[in-house]
């Protein structure tokens, strides 16, 4: 009687000791723009689970990597029926842009005006664009989406049409060349771990050069050249940021 007595106690001390060390609440200050569902299911930490310090620290770091996050600290609270942990939050400034001024091959005024917004939603989405006038006009846009799928992959996607006026150096003198290229890419980065990840990505792009002028390039010169390219790329990288 006494031995069962003394397992049920055990049982009983050991149930408590548990929810003690478990995490009964998380719960994130600090937040203006970034949604807090997104951030739960970006941290491997979750309600329920025991208390892993280790594992806390990592989220933090994964958590400052985020564009849309300068700061991130947490804290802990004992309540009787758990630990509750607090992730504090500062955000970044995140709709950034740009304006380039330069001088065209034609001596006129060159520039380019972008704008990227890298908290869209408030889940980390990429957004941008730029509108460009050097001679000619050229554009883009971008878009990655942080984790769409899950909490390890990340894809994005950019399109770009750029012209611009180009010399062509011959023998007989130099000549002006209205050059094209458009290419589209798209990328997938995948997360093994919190140190390690791989990119693999596809460029098709599509070149042009048409002559530009009054005065036609020599005897046996080209007026115009095409070029079509698909490019593939790799890309295995280790992470190790303490980001401060």
């Amino acid at each position: 009687m006494k031995k069962t007595l003394t397992l049920v106690l055990l049982f009983i001390g050991l149930i408590i000791n548990a929810q003690e060390n478990s995490i009964n609440k998380i719960t994130f200050e600090g937040l203006k723009r970034t949604k807090e569902t997104f951030l739960k299911r970006l941290i491997r930490t979750k309600e329920g689970a025991v208390l892993d310090t280790l594992k806390i620290i990592g989220d933090v770091e994964r958590l400052k990597r985020l564009p849309g996050i300068a700061i991130a600290n947490y804290a802990f609270a004992e309540t009787p029926s758990g630990t509750d942990l607090t992730y504090t939050i500062e955000e970044n400034f995140t709709l950034i842009s740009g304006l380039r001024i330069a001088t065209a091959n034609d001596g006129s005024s060159a520039y380019r005006i972008s704008a990227f917004e890298f908290n869209l939603f408030g889940n980390n989405q990429l957004l941008g664009a730029f509108y460009e006038k050097n001679v000619f006009n050229s554009n883009g846009a971008f878009w990655e989406h942080a984790f769409l799928f899950s909490d390890k992959l990340v894809i994005d996607l950019n399109y770009q049409d750029v012209t611009t006026q180009e010399p062509v150096f011959f023998e007989e003198g130099d000549k002006n060349y209205r050059f094209n290229s458009r290419n589209l890419e798209s990328d997938l980065l995948f997360s093994f771990d919190f140190n390690n990840e791989a990119e693999m990505g596809a460029i098709l792009v599509k070149e042009s050069y048409s002559f530009e002028g009054n005065d036609p390039p020599p005897p046996n010169r080209p007026l115009n050249l095409n070029a079509d390219k698909l490019i593939y790329r790799a890309a295995y990288r280790h992470v190790d940021l303490d980001i401060e």
